[in-house]
């Protein structure tokens, strides 16, 4: 029997052909081994190595693995980082240890006659998750309490995504400044409270995209003026884009590369037209 293929399909053909071949002869991860970490989770560091089984193994796999785990800032510069051949595929093998996320140290800052203290608590690997907690409680010499807490999850339902959310609350110094002009039009100590939201999403190791949106509302009954004038309305709107791109490599003593961003922030508060300052 005689097979007879037109010109067109010979291209195509020769494409099947050549992808069956490397499918077949080209490495691939098999298994993941880890070993070392006491608080992170195995399913925390699956993600942040973005490796899977059946995943190909190129000349850059072993620096890109170890890239993202030191980018992710949760472990100690010792690692070891290996592919071991199975009788069925290659075994990645990654040795790790986690580094001390827990931090609480006291703050101090005093101005113009007045003084504010108190504890400021981080902790950037939240139940073995990556997840980040900030929180701090600040006591003035005016008698002025003020707390705040930011929340942020990088893989938030297991997606690419991140969501970050900051809540604080209390009687706080606010200044409202002219963007355009980089001048304070109004300096005042308030009840406020603050509720804000983000999300974004790292593409391909390098770039890096945030957006969010951040509400204030400012009681003006017993507000004390320091200088300018009260605003007639006590809210304000921020809404914040930045577009990131990093391509440093790290390692266990420095970083070198190019790293750059552009940020843009709108300000909004009743009785204003928006003001919009780019930055980069």
């Amino acid at each position: 029997m005689l097979i007879i293929f037109k010109r067109g399909w010979i291209p195509v053909l020769l494409l099947i052909i050549t992808n069956i071949f490397t499918s077949l002869w080209s490495e691939q991860v098999s298994s993941i081994l880890i070993e070392g970490p006491k608080r992170t989770r195995e399913e925390t560091l699956l993600q942040i190595i973005a490796v899977k089984p059946g995943d190909e193994i190129d000349e850059t796999f072993l620096e890109d693995v170890e890239q993202r785990l030191r980018k992710s800032g949760l472990f100690q510069e010792e690692m070891d980082i290996s592919l071991v051949p199975q009788e069925k595929g290659t075994e990645l093998h990654i040795t790790v240890y986690d580094r001390w996320t827990l931090l609480g140290f006291p703050i101090f800052s005093a101005s113009d006659g007045n003084w504010s203290a108190g504890l400021f608590f981080i902790d950037s690997n939240l139940g073995g998750r990556a997840n980040l907690l900030l929180s701090s409680v600040m006591y003035g010499s005016e008698g002025n309490l003020y707390a705040f807490g930011v929340f942020r999850d990088p893989s938030f339902l297991e997606s690419d995504f991140a969501f970050t959310t900051r809540i604080s609350g209390g009687r706080n110094r606010t200044q409202i400044t002219d963007l355009a002009e980089e001048e304070v039009r109004a300096d005042f100590v308030a009840d406020s409270m603050v509720l804000g939201f983000g999300t974004g999403q790292t593409i391909r190791d390098r770039l890096d995209w945030r957006v969010s949106v951040e509400g204030e509302y400012l009681n003006m009954v017993n507000a004390e003026v320091v200088t300018g004038e009260l605003p007639e309305d006590g809210g304000s709107l921020n809404l914040e884009g930045r577009l990131s791109f990093d391509d440093q490599k790290v390692s266990a003593v420095f970083a070198r590369g190019v790293k750059a961003s552009i940020q843009g922030k709108t300000f909004w508060s009743p009785g204003d037209r928006p003001e919009l300052n780019l930055t980069g």
